[in-house]
């Protein structure tokens, strides 16, 4: 890197409890029932850290890796061939707000909106700080709807209600004060001041009792597609150039994989229509009864041979 340039990008440093994991499944590509198109929820604890080490010191001291994850499938849900979608996403806290629109007692011209931390299901967040860089989205009034417009959280404090007097009516009489050991937060957001060139406009931060989805902004949204197959490229190569042994008395062939134990066995031959005078070569896989005395045979074949 030259001197006196720098990156634009950090590895994203998240848990398990900063994630949401859905995934979709269908058998083809060209399936369309309406059974395939709906995203189930998967458990966060999926994914897990990634641990490294430094090679050039002397200790070798064990660090995560930023940005690095690891995603485990469980096979009662992966088990299937087809196709999976996994989208992993931003965890969202749903709540509403408390109060809107409101402000503080000391700074009236700081606003902001109260939550009740005692909705919000992830309790470490709602710390003093701990909602910074959050993104707050808006439900219309039908609480289902995303209006499509979102603040970000810049500050967020435990606080209390106040009763102010105050000279203009159109005011709000209930101020907030901060607390540490209220059930209420108080929270900044931006943007929330009026333009320069229109003062008397302010953008709407939310209104009391509206619906909201806190999200974390510590990465983008991440779409998986994956394929489960019954072959992979081993078991093509296996099957293409693998060691075979033909028992003519028999009638089978049986395929072996680089170890000498049977990995196929199919029943072969030929049939003739009389009616029509049409001769047919068969190959059928036997999936019952195979017969694991070849790999014996195939060892006898080599010794004889080599």
């Amino acid at each position: 890197m030259a001197n006196g340039t720098y990156g634009t990008k950090r590895p994203a440093q998240i848990t398990a409890a900063d994630v949401d994991i859905f995934y979709h499944y269908r058998p083809s590509y060209s399936t369309e029932a309406a059974d395939f198109n709906s995203f189930k929820q998967l458990s966060s604890n999926l994914l897990s850290e990634v641990t490294g080490e430094y090679s050039a010191v002397a200790d070798k001291p064990v660090l995560t890796l930023p940005g690095m994850y690891n995603l485990r499938l469980p096979l009662d849900v992966f088990g299937k061939v087809g196709i999976y979608t996994i989208y992993i996403k931003p965890k969202e806290i749903f709540t509403k707000i408390l109060d809107g629109d409101c402000r503080l007692a000391a700074m009236s011209n700081v606003r902001g909106i109260v939550l009740d931390a005692t909705t919000i299901t992830d309790a470490e967040i709602t710390n003093n700080g701990n909602l910074v860089g959050y993104r707050v989205e808006y439900f219309g009034e039908d609480g289902v709807t995303r209006t499509g417009d979102y603040r970000i959280i810049t500050s967020n404090n435990r606080c209390e209600p106040v009763a102010q007097n105050l000279n203009d009516t159109s005011q709000k009489g209930i101020r907030y004060r901060f607390n540490d050991s209220s059930s209420l937060i108080f929270c900044t957001l931006t943007p929330s001041s009026s333009l320069s060139f229109k003062s008397n406009s302010l953008p709407g931060i939310g209104q009391t009792n509206q619906k909201i989805a806190l999200i974390n902004t510590k990465f983008n949204p991440i779409a998986l597609e994956i394929e489960m197959v019954e072959h992979d490229i081993e078991t093509v190569s296996t099957m293409l150039e693998g060691t075979q042994l033909r028992n003519l008395d028999k009638g089978t062939i049986t395929t072996f994989n680089k170890d000498g134990s049977v990995y196929h066995q199919a029943d072969y031959g030929n049939i003739v229509n009389p009616n029509e005078g049409v001769h047919y070569d068969f190959k059928l896989p036997k999936t019952e009864n195979v017969d694991y005395g070849e790999e014996k045979k195939l060892k006898d074949v080599i010794e004889n041979v080599y």
